[in-house]
């Protein structure tokens, strides 16, 4: 380090000059790996952590699901506003998410386990990864997407305008979409923009199973809402008779 300063070296320049340097290794790093706007990790740093949950998933047990979350009203704010505007609602977004993940794991074995693994991710202008481990099947995965999406949908204030993000996430789940971090991304991606493309979901399983599920819960849903509203519901009251005194002890509501 003394052959690039000038002679007889001065203790206190070399000591500024190292932790200059080393403070400009910590700022590159940080730039490499995690965005700048939100603080959160990049794409490269998201991947190694969704290899690392992968990996661990034996040890922690459940399932490893991975949201693609697209916030489309990002890049419209960006294109028919202003940037500051996007800015605020992308800083918003990831606030939720963080939010989210730290709930998820909260008070569980999970809090403790892969803490250095990133859990929330900036992944594009509109685009955000959100990794979660130890959900115990199809259905948990569900709820959680349904969590976000209600989580997300909350109007964020941007002082002038107030804006209502309606996100779509696509899911891929491990090991059933794959076990590794590109197979599962690329799942994700392409359920994503599924779940775009249709007008009654805002979430999509990159498995065909786990759609067919998903699809038959939200027509039955529908259905009744549906039926609820022309009043074609009809409620009857059936009585539970105890045969050893003959005698009505309770009712059964039927729809």
């Amino acid at each position: 380090a003394t052959d690039f300063l000038s002679k007889p070296v001065d203790e206190s320049e070399l000591v500024l000059r190292l932790r200059n340097t080393l403070a400009f290794q910590q700022y590159h790093t940080r730039m490499t790996n995690f965005d700048a706007l939100t603080g959160l990790p990049n794409q490269p740093l998201f991947h190694r952590g969704i290899d690392e949950m992968v990996t661990r998933r034996a040890i922690v047990g459940g399932v490893v699901a991975l949201f693609s979350v697209h916030v489309p009203e990002c890049q419209q704010l960006r294109e028919s506003m202003d940037q500051a505007s996007a800015d605020r609602l992308v800083k918003a977004v990831a606030r939720r998410l963080q939010r989210f993940a730290i709930s998820v794991h909260t008070g569980s074995a999970l809090a403790t386990s892969n803490e250095r693994a990133p859990r929330v991710a900036r992944l594009g202008h509109a685009q955000f990864g959100l990794l979660i481990e130890g959900l115990r099947d199809a259905e948990a995965v569900e709820l959680a997407a349904q969590r976000v999406i209600a989580l997300l949908s909350e109007p964020v204030d941007l002082g002038l305008h107030e804006v209502g993000p309606k996100p779509w996430i696509g899911i891929s789940v491990a090991p059933a979409d794959g076990d590794n971090a590109e197979i599962l991304r690329k799942g994700a991606d392409l359920a994503a923009t599924q779940a775009s493309q249709r007008a009654t979901v805002q979430y999509e399983f990159a498995s065909p199973e786990l759609n067919a599920q998903s699809l038959e819960k939200l027509t039955l849903g529908l259905q009744l809402r549906k039926a609820a509203g022309r009043g074609e519901l009809r409620l009857h009251y059936q009585p539970k008779v105890n045969m050893r005194h003959n005698r009505v002890y309770g009712m059964e509501a039927l729809l």
